[in-house]
């Protein structure tokens, strides 16, 4: 028996303008601040410069009159803001973070002196989240690589956030104990649910996002903000890596034996031996610069991020009746007040059907196998403009496969 399921998400081509599209729900966050100096008072026309670390892609803004200033669609990652104005020396906020659809405020304080003269706040500065109510967590860097779960498929550190109650599965998971409709999942403004049955398996992702391709996951669990595009009161937003002005990669391998694993504890009750259970898990990801001698030199304009995630599954299917029993006894009809399987007329012919239908119970070897790949390209049109396209692919098939399901933690 053999099951297939193809999830394929196309070329999807996002371009990140200054102006917020309606219903459109956003990949970007957006960078503002008040320029102050060391008395309080406001200071306009300060000039800020915001550069992206990972890409060294720049971003700059003046200051008003009452001393704001507002970056409104920014890339999501770490960023450096220098501050400057005349008579004074300038600011330097380091390792300013920016998450998808969140706004972060780094105000900046100068000091008076020369402009040759700087002052470096190594934090990060103050930054505050006080444009909207919106109440969200993040995932990122580290966070995703480092913790511990089952699979690889990043819809499962959606598990470990505030507000979610499991069994254990994504799929059988609520959010504030919402209903699954009111749930919206999208990958880099995408949604990637079966919204055919959204509202009864809403938690659940036709393409899955894996560790390696994702950069950040965020999930806003109260007023997300017009940018969520009114697709429901729980946003679940994944934002894939991008390359960077730097070449990088990795690779990893995961190996599961009945060799290495001790038995379930309700195997031990009951006397039985451990499953024979086999997992292979393999792959990796590169990402950096797209450089085109002659017609793309700069490491600053274009880049590229791939992954590839495959993994094969080994496990006997084991066939049973409904009274867990493997094989098939008729029971005689006693009376009319016990009516059994058979009469004595025909006893012959139901024990042949009997006969045949216990050759059908027993083990058989089963198999899954399944694999994601990625592909994305970002391209910096101009300060206000982005370009990125991506393709994601799932295939999931097997052999002997009756608990096929792309949703399990099994894969």
């Amino acid at each position: 028996m053999t099951r297939l399921f193809t999830g394929v998400l196309l070329l999807v081509f996002a371009l990140s303008l200054s102006v917020v599209v309606s219903a459109q729900v956003t990949t970007s966050g957006r960078l503002t601040g008040v320029v102050t100096d060391s008395q309080g008072a406001l200071v306009p026309g300060a000039n800020v410069e915001a550069i992206q670390n990972e890409t060294k892609t720049l971003f700059t803004a003046t200051a008003n009159g009452e001393g704001g200033w507002s970056i409104p669609s920014v890339p999501n990652g770490t960023y450096t803001i220098t501050v400057s104005a005349p008579n004074f020396k300038k600011t330097v906020l380091q390792n300013v973070k920016v998450d998808a659809g969140q706004i972060a405020t780094a105000n900046a304080t100068l000091e008076p002196g020369g402009a040759n003269e700087e002052v470096v706040v190594a934090g990060g500065g103050e930054i505050l989240q006080t444009e909207t109510a919106n109440v969200a967590t993040t995932i990122t860097g580290k966070q995703i690589t480092q913790l511990p779960f089952v699979t690889r498929d990043a819809l499962q550190l959606v598990l470990t956030l505030p507000g979610v109650q499991t069994p254990g599965v994504p799929r059988t998971s609520s959010i504030n104990g919402l209903p699954k409709g009111s749930v919206n999942l999208t990958l880099d403004g995408a949604n990637i649910q079966d919204n055919f049955l959204r509202s009864s398996d809403g938690f659940f992702t036709q393409v899955q996002p894996k560790a390696d391709a994702v950069q950040e996951v965020t999930v806003s669990t109260a007023v997300p903000g017009a940018e969520s595009g009114g697709e429901g009161a729980v946003q679940v937003r994944f934002v894939t890596k991008s390359g960077t002005s730097e070449f990088h990669g990795g690779g990893f391998w995961q190996y599961r034996s009945p060799r290495f694993n001790s038995n379930y504890y309700f195997n031990n009750i009951d006397g039985l031996p451990r499953d024979s259970l086999f997992l292979r898990q393999y792959g990796g990801h590169i990402g950096g610069p797209i450089i085109i001698p002659g017609l793309m030199k700069s490491r600053n304009r274009a880049f590229f991020f791939a992954g590839f995630d495959q993994h094969i599954f080994h496990i006997p299917a084991v066939v049973r009746f409904l009274n867990g029993s493997s094989v098939v006894t008729p029971l005689a009809t006693l009376n009319p007040a016990f009516p059994g399987d058979y009469e004595p007329s025909d006893q012959a012919l139901v024990f042949a059907a009997a006969s045949q239908l216990s050759k059908q119970a027993g083990t058989y070897p089963a198999s899954m196998l399944g694999n994601a790949g990625f592909l994305k390209l970002d391209i910096s049109l101009s300060q206000h403009n982005h370009l990125s396209a991506r393709l994601s692919t799932s295939r999931y098939y097997g052999h002997n496969n009756v608990f096929l399901d792309t949703a399990s933690p099994l894969t």
